[in-house]
This record gives structure tokens, C-alpha cells and sequence, in this order.
């Protein structure tokens, strides 16, 4: 079982995602651009962080269930798959390139602070 600092990169997960690189981090999980094997495609991996309650696994997978059901909305990553694995609990998205909400966030911050 893997605590919250251990990396995932080099890994494959569920016998399909190779882990590649680490996003971004926070509070209830890490994000990692993988590879699915089968696709040969770049998706996203959200780990998160040991779940201990009951609760929280079924939240997660209400979450999951909600995600599937959006489909292909246009502002929504779409969800790949979602599974447990060493009593971990992961989700896979499609990955969309470009920037995160936090760079354009600063970069907004940024702008406004030297009034463009």
C-alpha cells in the first residue's frame, strides 16, 4: 500500500496507465499524466489520498458514477475509468493540454496588477 508521499511515476496501474509525470498535488490527492497502454494515448491519473472511511470510498464513488454520467460535455474532462487498486482509489480522465485554472488565475492577477 502506498502512503501519501510515495510517487507513483514509472508505475502501471490496473495493468493500463503508465505513470509519467506528476501535474500537481493538494490536499486530497496528486494528478499524474499517464499513458494507457491500450490506447497509446496521454490521459489523466487522480490519485487520492488513502481513504479511511467508509464514507469517503463512498463518496468517491458516487463521484465517479457522477463524472461517467456527464458524458462528453464540452467543458468536462471526460472520465475514462475509475477503480481501486491496493486499497487506493484512482480516476481517469481524458487529458485536455493547455494551462491550469491556478496559472490563469495569475496570470489574470497579474495582468490587472500592471493594468493591462
Amino acid at each position: 500500500m502506498l502512503s501519501n508521499n510515495q510517487e507513483l511515476i514509472g508505475r502501471t496501474l490496473n495493468q493500463h496507465y503508465r505513470i509519467q509525470e506528476k501535474i500537481s498535488s493538494g490536499g486530497f490527492g496528486c494528478t499524474y499524466k499517464a499513458v494507457d497502454k491500450y490506447e497509446q494515448k496521454i490521459v489523466v491519473v487522480k490519485w487520492l489520498h488513502k481513504i479511511d472511511s467508509r464514507r469517503a470510498k463512498e463518496l468517491f464513488q458516487q463521484e465517479a458514477k457522477i463524472l461517467k454520467n456527464l458524458g462528453d460535455h464540452p467543458q468536462i474532462p471526460t472520465l475514462i475509468d475509475y477503480f481501486e487498486e491496493d486499497q487506493q482509489y484512482y480516476l481517469v480522465q481524458e487529458f485536455i493540454d493547455g494551462s491550469t485554472i491556478e496559472n490563469e488565475v495569475q496570470a489574470i492577477a497579474r495582468n490587472k496588477l500592471i493594468g493591462i
